[in-house]
């Protein structure tokens, strides 16, 4: 595939991922009023452990959005929901990685058995998103603590977050980043 070809490729994936954001955007996707999201107690969690109880240094009002955002994504994950995930990156992942690259990585995250529940959250502050030798400074951050299985893998894990439009973005690494190639 040329450059040109790959070019029109990627500028349609971006179209397609600004479409469904918008889409999300418009409906209120991981909003309480917009959606009726999976109540936390709906999902299965793993033995009782000697965790501590979810702390939340945060408004009520935000503490329920946080839940309901995070219902709507587990459900997401378990779906395997790629254009939902792809539209719930942060906008300086896919910067970094690209929408192609982006769409792959976040088909990855798929799991029908995913078990995660909600320990803990700190936030907001700035956080450092470094990946493959990158540095980016990132307001209103967030680490969601979860504890249960994902991918396989059982155990307490961060995920980190940050608001962009009032809707939270997620970050992870999508492979190599497209100004190293």
């Amino acid at each position: 595939m040329n450059r040109r070809s790959l070019g029109t490729v990627l500028l349609a994936v971006g179209a397609l991922i600004a479409v469904v954001g918008a889409v999300g955007l418009l409906t209120g996707f991981g909003s309480s009023s917009a959606h009726e999201a999976t109540p936390t107690r709906a999902l299965r969690s793993p033995p009782e452990t000697s965790l501590p109880a979810p702390t939340r240094n945060l408004p009520r009002d935000a503490e329920e959005n946080i839940d309901a955002f995070f219902a709507a994504f587990l459900a997401a994950v378990r779906r395997g929901d790629t254009a939902t995930l792809v539209a719930r990156l942060h906008p300086a992942v896919a910067a970094r990685y690209g929408a192609a690259q982006c769409t792959t990585a976040a088909a990855g995250l798929a799991d029908p058995a995913i078990t995660l529940r909600l320990v803990g959250i700190d936030g907001p502050s700035q956080y450092d998103y470094a990946s493959d030798g990158l540095n980016a400074s990132i307001g209103d951050a967030y680490v969601f603590h979860v504890d249960g299985s994902a991918g396989g893998l059982s155990g307490p894990r961060d995920y980190h977050f940050a608001r962009v439009g009032g809707q939270f973005r997620l970050f992870i690494d999508c492979g190599t980043p497209v100004a190293s190639r």
